[in-house]
């Protein structure tokens, strides 16, 4: 599971209902460790010191801080960039896909495919090509059974 960073411009409503589902996550936020006024170089640093995925909805400076990193040969754990523009509810099931599908493996992000029960690891080229091949087969039965079940009905 990720371990987060939470940026102070970030809902707070978000944060509580991410809590709500997924009760061990492993977050803190800028104002828990007294960086709310922290620039987001900074914010960064202690973030990848810490392996901790910063969330924020800063779309204007913080991409191109964090690309300042790695241009510089820096690290970054990593980046989510919320849009404000999203219903809560979206955000909050999105983010619990991610954190709960995806691990920190020193310090490299891999992301594992959830469906039902089955985790498809997806951190190797192998793993993604077979989480596409998993995605158009899943993709493939549902128009297939679309489609019958709309012959059936025309059948009536």
């Amino acid at each position: 599971m990720l371990r987060l960073l939470i940026d102070q411009d970030l809902n707070q409503v978000i944060l509580r209902g991410l809590l709500l589902r997924v009760p061990n996550l492993d977050v803190m936020t800028t104002h828990q460790i007294s960086l709310s006024d922290a620039s987001d170089l900074d914010l960064l640093a202690f973030a990848a010191e810490q392996t901790r995925i910063v969330v924020t909805h800063d779309r204007r400076t913080m991409p191109n801080h964090a690309a300042t990193r790695i241009a510089g040969g820096e690290s970054v754990a990593g980046v989510i960039i919320v849009s404000r523009r999203l219903p809560v509810s979206q955000v909050i099931n999105d983010l619990e896909i991610i954190v709960s599908c995806s691990d920190m493996d020193d310090g490299r992000m891999s992301l594992n495919i959830c469906r039902s029960n089955e985790r498809v690891a997806a951190d190797t080229e192998q793993g993604l090509q077979n989480a596409i091949s998993t995605a158009e087969d899943v993709t493939d039965k549902t128009k297939s059974q679309s489609y019958e079940g709309s012959q059936n009905k025309s059948d009536r």
